[in-house]
């Protein structure tokens, strides 16, 4: 189970990372990708997946995630499927 005044910690720190790495960002694109990929640093375990017996038979890691971003006059969600790195 995961220590939750851990996770808080560490999501303060990643918080404050992105929005530092936002502020400093060029476009706006930019700035949207600092936020978003702090997202399954904080939310998965990447090396889940090499664990014996997390994945059944013929399954492979599939990362993926949606983020939602509520602005004055719409809401816009994507899809962020990370590049695949294994192949």
């Amino acid at each position: 189970m995961r220590d939750l005044a851990l996770f808080r910690e560490e999501a303060f720190r990643a918080a404050a990372r992105a929005g530092t790495e936002a502020g400093a960002a060029t476009d706006p694109e930019e700035s949207l990708l600092a936020i978003t990929r702090i997202l399954p640093e904080l939310l998965g375990d990447r090396q889940q997946h090499l664990r014996p017996g997390s994945l059944k038979e013929g399954e492979k890691q599939q990362p993926a995630g949606r983020s939602h971003i509520a602005k004055r006059n719409a809401v816009s969600s994507a899809h962020i499927r990370p590049r695949d790195r294994t192949t």
